[in-house]
């Protein structure tokens, strides 16, 4: 069974990611600048879904990697960044979801799941504002993720210290 679906498919830090958000808002040109950061590129536009070893997986069948870039036209991934930055397929570990709007949340903590094909994966929706530094954001959302995996979780450890300072604060008084 496939399931396709709009955005990028993306590799960074070994981590399956997918890009999207509505067209023109810059998805690929998000991953040109992640690409040319020495992540991986593994499909553009319409991205193929499915089930290989029990994972779900974004597949370039074709092993094409063509990429569309707003005011150039298409690109090969694979002659300008080298082969060995593109790769055929990769698990789907996030999604990240790309919007105008401005979230009053931190986002580092995940906003939603989607289910696709049987299987929950991670969203992240973030803002693309002027001058915001989304290829960093990024790489950040993906080592936080890798890191909420092997069970470390930055953001609680930092509520549970301030709350701890509040309570040796108080006591003290």
């Amino acid at each position: 069974m496939m399931h396709t679906m709009h955005g990028v498919g993306l590799n960074i830090f070994g981590a399956g990611i997918i890009l999207t958000g509505d067209s023109k808002i810059g998805k690929s040109e998000l991953a040109l600048e992640l690409l040319s950061r020495g992540h991986k590129f593994i499909a553009d536009d319409m991205l193929n879904l499915k089930v290989v070893n029990k994972e779900l997986t974004i597949v370039n069948p074709q092993k094409k990697s063509f990429m569309h870039i707003r005011d150039i036209g298409f690109i090969d991934v694979s002659s300008i960044f080298g082969i060995e930055n593109t790769l055929a397929l990769s698990r789907i570990d996030l999604i990240v979801n790309l919007t105008k709007d401005m979230p009053n949340e931190s986002f580092l903590e995940p906003k939603d799941k989607q289910i696709i094909l049987g299987h929950e994966i991670t969203q992240y929706t973030i803002s693309t504002g002027i001058n915001k530094p989304l290829a960093i954001i990024i790489e950040t959302i993906t080592k936080h993720y890798k890191q909420l995996n092997n069970g470390v979780n930055s953001h609680q450890d930092f509520i549970n210290y301030q709350s701890q300072l509040i309570r040796e604060n108080a006591s003290c008084n």
